[in-house]
């Protein structure tokens, strides 16, 4: 199903963006099934000529690299704020609210050059992903951790650098052959607070077994959500969200420890689609 398929809802005509499902292609060429069936790279080699024990080889090679480099990126993935992100939120030099985000790195190859994921431009700014199908993509997840995997609903939101047009993030991917893509995952937030003290109540009721969200009371979270702006109210914490990680540590128990015991908190809290 192709990218016209599958938001024929949010791309019918609209005069004030400019965008119309019959000439999609025209106005941002390839956003749709074929955008990411890159051609492949020009080499002098084709890796079809080259001995089976040799390219039996060279994929091993690949798919070791994409471990490394998931496992290189999944370390890095709660990085210290930015000095915007500092600026933009209130928190006594606590990093904003944000989703939360994370890096894949793919290189074209003569034997693989497509991305493989269908996508969907609703905003202009970012790439909805629809689904993966065979690919680079498709290989990167079938290699990395689950947390690292790219899939539906997640946005890629810039490339090598470029951001901020789906138009200057297709042309990247069209033209460059080592690809660091910029995944975000909205359903995935990273919120951080401040307690009073380390022995305070979070002001939480919790499902202490998955760690869910069962009720907000008066405490730290209320205050952190009463001091989001209308732009952050995405970010308050609420019931059904889920507590997946804190300072760094995941588990049940070591996540309990943390909200008991902490005074700054670290948060990765993931909220259900059905919310």
């Amino acid at each position: 199903m192709s990218i016209t398929d599958a938001c024929s809802q949010c791309c019918r005509a609209d005069e004030s963006k400019e965008v119309v499902v019959d000439n999609a292609k025209e106005a941002s060429p390839g956003i749709d099934d074929s955008a990411w069936n890159l051609s492949p790279v020009p080499s002098s080699t084709a890796t079809a000529n080259l001995p089976r024990e040799q390219t039996e080889s060279t994929a091993e090679a690949r798919e070791d690299e994409i471990k490394a480099t998931s496992e290189r990126l999944k370390k890095a993935t709660l990085s210290a704020p930015s000095e915007a992100e500092k600026a933009a939120w209130p928190g006594e030099n606590l990093p904003a609210p944000r989703s939360k985000e994370f890096e894949i790195a793919v290189s074209k190859a003569p034997e693989q050059a497509d991305l493989g994921v269908v996508v969907d431009y609703d905003d202009r700014v970012t790439l909805k992903v629809i689904r993966v199908k065979p690919g680079l993509i498709q290989t990167w997840n079938e290699a990395c951790s689950e947390e690292m995997q790219m899939r539906g609903e997640d946005r890629i939101v810039g490339v090598n650098g470029v951001r901020g047009s789906t138009d200057e993030i297709i042309a990247e991917v069209a033209k460059a052959t080592d690809l660091k893509l910029i995944v975000q995952r909205r359903s995935e937030m990273m919120i951080s607070l401040r307690k009073k003290n380390a022995s305070q109540s979070v002001g939480v009721d919790i499902d202490s077994t998955q760690v869910t969200v069962l009720k907000v009371k008066d405490g730290p979270v209320k205050d952190y959500n009463d001091g989001l702006s209308a732009k952050q109210a995405e970010f308050a914490i609420q019931g059904g969200d889920k507590i997946v990680e804190v300072n760094g540590v995941a588990g049940s128990g070591n996540i309990i420890q943390e909200l008991t015991s902490s005074e700054v908190l670290h948060m990765v809290v993931v909220r259900s689609s059905d919310a």
